[in-house]
């Protein structure tokens, strides 16, 4: 899902636990409206909402409100640990970001 969060969005991969029976159930996002219904709604709505408990406006969301294909969801993580690696290495400015605990391991994965 794609919050809009002060201006920014703010990505917010949904998933399934690969041991839950739900599992095999639900592989794209038109499935969980038809297995457990109401529950694309619940989860829209609390991120609308989580907010205004400090006194922030609710938040919005772009791509009307939908929640995207796994093939969106991989290429968002992908981009993003990307630029994430880019950042911590030194690639791109850090814009003054205390980046001393978000240095990757020595471990090549």
């Amino acid at each position: 899902m794609a919050l809009i969060d002060e201006g920014e969005v703010d990505w917010k991969i949904i998933g399934v636990n690969a041991e839950s029976p739900l599992a095999k159930l639900i592989s794209k996002p038109d499935d969980i409206e038809t297995v457990m219904p109401g529950l694309e709604t619940t989860i829209r709505e609390w991120f609308r909402m989580y907010k205004t408990t400090d006194g922030k406006p609710m938040n919005t969301f772009g791509y009307d409100e939908k929640i995207l294909p796994k093939t969106n969801a991989l290429q968002i993580i992908d981009e993003t640990h990307t630029s994430w690696k880019r950042l911590v290495n030194g690639d791109i400015p850090s814009a003054g970001l205390n980046l001393t605990l978000a240095k990757p391991s020595e471990k090549k994965n």
